[in-house]
């Protein structure tokens, strides 16, 4: 999460930015709790959170968000 967190400007990035930081602390706290719960849903709940952005990710740049094989 730091890397995603990270990766954003608070300062420069407004509305966006801020609501992408809290989706990626929301997505932290969820998955430490699915760890310690060993809890399946809690995960695709993180995955199901987290898909838009992956997508919106390739359809800027597909050659870099491929899978690795």
């Amino acid at each position: 999460n730091e890397g995603l967190q990270g990766s954003l400007d608070l300062e420069r990035g407004g509305e966006l930015a801020t609501n992408l930081s809290a989706l990626y602390a929301f997505v932290t706290v969820r998955l430490t709790q699915a760890n310690q719960r060993t809890d399946a849903a809690m995960l695709a709940e993180c995955a199901r959170l987290l898909k838009p952005v992956h997508e919106a990710w390739r359809a800027i740049d597909p050659a870099h968000t491929e899978q690795p094989q």
